[in-house]
């Protein structure tokens, strides 16, 4: 409960989180997950080099992701 100590500064025990708050730390846990295979947005861009090296970080954060959501959907079944 790692989210649960940065958050509130102590280590609360996952059995004694109700379904609700559980739900919604998973949530916020996706959330952060998914926030480092995000690739920002640039004005203006038109050089076929920067082009060229977006669309290549694209798509390794795309196949990250995929291993990603694999994961996730794997730990998701056994809950």
């Amino acid at each position: 409960m790692r989210l649960a100590s940065d958050h509130y500064g102590w280590s609360i025990p996952w059995d004694k989180i109700g379904s609700e708050m559980k739900r919604d730390v998973r949530n916020h846990a996706s959330v952060i997950a998914f926030k480092k295979f995000v690739v920002h947005a640039t004005q203006n861009v038109t050089a076929p080099t920067e082009l060229r090296q977006r669309l290549q970080l694209v798509g390794e954060n795309l196949g990250s992701l995929r291993e990603h959501l694999a994961k996730d959907q794997e730990q998701n079944a056994k809950r």
